[in-house]
């Protein structure tokens, strides 16, 4: 495990890399968005995977289901 290298990768960018140690994977961020998971040990590399996947998912725009886009827009009304 110590020495060993591998880049996590999401949808074909590159967030970070792990180095193996002898207590784990050490992830470093290449991309600033991962850079709260600097540093982390990790028990495998798909586990710092895992991690990154999580956070992109969190920072993705969720909108209800029923959410009106309308804006206020004026509605026709039958006098």
């Amino acid at each position: 495990m110590t020495g060993q290298r591998y880049v996590i990768e999401l949808e074909g960018e590159p967030a970070g890399i792990v180095v193996g140690e002898r207590t784990g994977f050490r992830f470093y961020a290449v991309q600033s968005h991962f850079s709260c998971l600097e540093q982390r040990v990790f028990r495998s590399p798909g586990q710092a995977e895992h991690a990154c996947r999580e956070l992109a998912e969190d920072d993705e725009p969720q909108f209800p289901a029923a959410m009106d886009f309308s804006f206020g827009a004026a509605k026709a009304h039958a006098p």
